[in-house]
Order: C-alpha cells, then structure tokens, then sequence
C-alpha cells in the first residue's frame, strides 16, 4: 500500500510538472533539436523581384505520454521545409511559434517560418 501511494504521488507531482513545459520534456526520452538563432537574408543582400514567390514550412517537435519527446523545431529546419525543392535563399524571413498540449497526453512545439525566395547576388 505504501509502494503504491508513493507511485501515485511521484506521478502527480511528474503530470503537474510535465504539462505546461514548452518545449516538450520527456520522462524517459527527450531527444530533439530546438536552436533558436537563424540568420536570414535582407532584400539588400539578394536579388530581387517583384514576382518573387512566397512560401512557408514549419518544423515540430513532438511528446507523448509525457515520457517520450522528439522532432526537430528549430529555425534551420523550418526554413529548409519552407525552400523545398526551390532553388534560391529565403528573405524577408518572418517567423512564429505554436504550443499545443493535451494534459500530459500529447504535446507538440512547431516553428513556423514564410519568407520570400530570391536569388544572392
């Protein structure tokens, strides 16, 4: 009975401090990249046109269960996702970050990147 009342009291405190973490932390396993620092190019550093097309990308990471976290949210990734198969730079570069958690069920952190695609000069 002890055994037990400890293991309910050592997951209470877990789910209390798991759920609102942003980025997702995992109990067991927490492996994802999450850099924060991306560099991206000014209008005066490429070449420009008025028909320059505009995309977007967005990069995850993930947790479940509270014990398990993965993915890779970082800028890096968001921007590549946003290039594709495009060749050319992103600038103009605009950015945005979005939590998402259910108890400590499901969590997702996603950076989300739209940018311009120009040609360096």
């Amino acid at each position: 009975m002890k055994l037990l009342s400890l293991f309910a009291i050592t997951a209470s405190a877990f789910i209390l401090t798991a759920c609102g973490t942003t980025p997702p932390q995992g109990l067991i396993y927490t492996g994802y990249e999450l850099p924060r620092a991306y560099r991206a190019s000014t209008p005066s550093e490429v070449k420009t046109s008025k028909d320059d097309k505009v995309v977007s990308g967005e990069s995850c990471a993930k947790g479940v269960l509270g014990l398990f976290a993965f993915g890779d949210a970082s800028y890096g990734a968001a921007s590549k996702n946003a290039l594709g198969a495009n060749d050319g730079v992103l600038y103009d570069v605009k950015s945005d970050t979005d939590h998402f958690s259910f108890l400590f069920l499901y969590q997702e952190y996603c950076t989300r990147v739209t940018g311009k695609i120009g040609q360096l000069q």
